[in-house]
C-alpha cells in the first residue's frame, strides 16, 4: 500500500513537470471526455503482443463510423517512468481499481464499463472484424 502511495505521488510530480502527448492508437488529451466509453489500453514498447494487437486496434478503430465515440487511456508500462505516468492517469479517469489489478500484465484492452469493471477484453487473438464488433457492440451498449 505504502509503495503505491509512493509510486502515485511520485507519478503526480512527473506529471506536473511535463506534459505527456501521445497520439498512438487515438491518444488524446482526455479532459471533456468523461461521458465516452473508456478502453483501457495496457501496453509497453517491449511487448511481443502489443506489437501484434496494436496495429489490429488502430485499424478497427479507422473502421468506425464515429471514430471519436471512444477515449483510449493508454497506460504506458514499458519503464518505471511511464509507469508512474500511467498511475497517474489511472487516477485521474477513475481507473486505479483496474489499473492496480491489471498493470503487471500488458500487450490487451479493456472496454471498460460505469461502474469500472471490464465487460470486453481485446487481445492478440483477437482478428481485425472481431475488434471492430467488439468495439461497436460497446458504444452501442454505453449510448
Amino acid at each position: 500500500m505504502l509503495k503505491s502511495l509512493f509510486i502515485m505521488a511520485f507519478a503526480v510530480f512527473g506529471i506536473l513537470s511535463s506534459a505527456q502527448a501521445d497520439d498512438h492508437i487515438g491518444m488524446k488529451p482526455l479532459a471533456n471526455d468523461t461521458d465516452k466509453p473508456t478502453i483501457a489500453l495496457f501496453h509497453a514498447d517491449w511487448c511481443g503482443s502489443c506489437k501484434i494487437m496494436d496495429p489490429k486496434l488502430e485499424e478497427a478503430m479507422s473502421m468506425l463510423d464515429n471514430k471519436d465515440a471512444l477515449k483510449v487511456v493508454k497506460f504506458d508500462l514499458t519503464d518505471d517512468k511511464t509507469k508512474a505516468k500511467s498511475a497517474a492517469m489511472a487516477a485521474e479517469n477513475n481507473l486505479t481499481d483496474l489499473y492496480n489489478a491489471k498493470a503487471p500484465k500488458t500487450g490487451f484492452a479493456v472496454l471498460v464499463n460505469e461502474s469500472g469493471e471490464n465487460p470486453m477484453t481485446i487481445t492478440k487473438a483477437d482478428s481485425i472484424e472481431v475488434i471492430k464488433a467488439k468495439l461497436e457492440t460497446y458504444i452501442a451498449t454505453r449510448s
